[in-house]
Parts: structure tokens; sequence; C-alpha cells
């Protein structure tokens, strides 16, 4: 029974500290704050978390990472398939996270495009998404015939899916046609 409350309480924490953080940035949000959000005393919440930054890595850090590596499993996984069906259903997959989920990849997109305050976990986001930057770029870069141009083509093919990806998360918006269109010119044009 106790584990079930410490549980419940540890998802009701990290729910309000979502919505906040989600809403606010880091730097505008407190731990009583978020203690009052959910519905819990302070002390309570520095028994599950020793401080913000804690609270923060774990929740956004963590997740972001976790979509990061899923998202390389997923296309490597799909490496024998048609690139721009995989690449579509990847986004797909986007689009039809949870919004507690998307709520988390919005705080991560924030801090990567430098929105707010420098914060602690700014940095590691960052390093963090410039790691698997090369990773992807490689896994583009495989697809391509010609060596001179698929570097090239896998940077401007990353560039594209990640901005994608911040127009479902940031503004709910999934246009399969659009994007199927913009797919065609950009692979073709290797």
């Amino acid at each position: 029974m106790e584990e079930k409350k410490n549980i419940s309480t540890k998802k009701a924490i990290n729910n309000a500290a979502i919505k906040l953080f989600s809403q606010k940035g880091f730097d505008g949000v407190g731990m009583r704050e978020i203690a009052k959000k959910a519905d819990i005393a302070v002390s309570v919440l520095y028994y599950y978390y020793t401080n913000k930054e804690a609270m923060y890595k774990e929740i956004v850090y963590d997740y972001f990472e976790e979509i990061l590596t899923g998202s390389k499993e997923f296309l490597e996984k799909n490496s024998d398939k048609n690139f721009k069906k995989s690449i579509i259903e990847l986004l797909k997959l986007f689009n039809n996270l949870p919004k507690r989920k998307k709520r988390i990849l919005k705080i991560a997109i924030y801090e990567i495009q430098g929105f707010g305050k420098n914060n602690v976990l700014r940095k590691n986001l960052r390093k963090l998404f410039k790691e698997h930057e090369f990773i992807f770029f490689h896994l583009f870069e495989s697809r391509s015939t010609d060596r001179k141009k698929s570097f090239a083509a896998s940077r401007v093919l990353f560039t594209y899916v990640t901005s994608k990806i911040s127009d479902i998360i940031l503004k709910n918006s999934f246009q399969q046609d659009s994007i199927s269109d913009d797919l065609d010119i950009i692979i073709n044009y290797q």
C-alpha cells in the first residue's frame, strides 16, 4: 500500500512539474509552486527530489534521451524500408504521443532553442542533441548513393525532420501531405 502511495505521489509531482515547466520554463517555477500544484507539502517534494535541478534532469533530460534513442532505433529498424515512409511514420509517432510526453518534449525543445535564462541542464540537453544529430546524419547519409551530396543532404533532411517534430510538439501541426511533398523534393534532390 505504501509503495502505491509513493508512486502516485511521485506521479503527481512529475505531472505538476511538467505542466509548470512547460508553461513557465525552468527559472519561472519554484519548488513551492510545484508542491502546491501537486497538492503536497514542500517537505514531501524534497523527499522525492533533492532539488529542482534533480527533478528537471529526471523528468526532462532522461525522457529526451529516451526519445532520441527510440527515434534512432526506429530509423535503424526501418532502414530497409522506403525512406520517405519511414520518416513519415516516425513523425506520426511524435504526433500520437500523449499530451504529457509532448509537454516534456516542449520543455526540451525550448531549452535547446535557448528560450529563457541559461540553466544547469541546457548545456547537457544541447550536447545530447548534438551527439544524436551526428547519428541521424549518418543514418540519412547512408541512404545516399552520391557521397558528395550525401552529407549536405543529410544535414538538410535532419534539419527538416527536426523542424517538423518541433511543429508537431509546439504548434500541434502535422500536415502529412505537405510533408510527403517536401520529402519527395529533398530525397529526390540527392
